[in-house]
């Protein structure tokens, strides 16, 4: 049987595995699917701190940045095991610490995996309050102008990108545990 699209046919196109974002930008939509939802955490190691040096250079070795460090979040992938490594390594107390084990494949010590994790929990508290502010400022934006209607619409599709992060951030909750 031949066939083509005949008047009446649903027609579906997939768009890949890409972050929200993308979706949003490129498609003018925000997918629910694991794969698409994505966050971003950012962390510098403080210049103040006594082992600045020797965790920049370890963090360096690691192929990684000391300021500005920045680490995406998928629902659909476990996070990056340089994330714990660089989070470890940022929590070290002492040089002793440091030289103690390999970051990236497991704990310095059970202290420092404490404050690793804590850090890690900070980082997330963060990023969702930032999150929630940015949907109450696209709500109250929609608010404004004669075009509600639009705007409406638009802080919708932002909210769901707000949303679409927050979900990959839930994906951490087991390393805070």
């Amino acid at each position: 049987g031949g066939g083509g699209v005949k008047e009446g046919d649903e027609l579906m196109s997939y768009y890949g595995a890409k972050p929200n974002w993308v979706m949003l930008t490129s498609y003018g939509f925000v997918s629910d699917a694991a794969e698409s939802q994505e966050s971003t955490l950012t962390t510098s190691l403080s210049p103040s701190d006594p082992l600045f040096s020797k965790k920049r250079a370890l963090i360096e070795q690691l192929d990684m940045r000391s300021e500005k460090q920045l680490f995406d979040i998928q629902a659909a992938k476990p996070p990056s095991p340089k994330m714990m490594a660089y989070l470890r390594i940022a929590s070290a107390e002492s040089e002793s610490e440091l030289s103690s084990g390999n970051a990236e494949s497991g704990e310095l010590s059970e202290s420092n995996e404490a404050a690793a994790k804590s850090m890690l929990s900070t980082l997330v508290k963060e990023r969702r309050a930032f999150l929630e502010s940015s949907k109450v400022n696209a709500y109250e934006a929609a608010k404004l102008g004669a075009d509600g209607g639009v705007r409406r619409d638009v802080a919708k599709l932002v909210c769901d990108l707000l949303d679409s992060e927050a979900a990959a951030l839930d994906t951490l909750a087991p390393l805070m545990a």
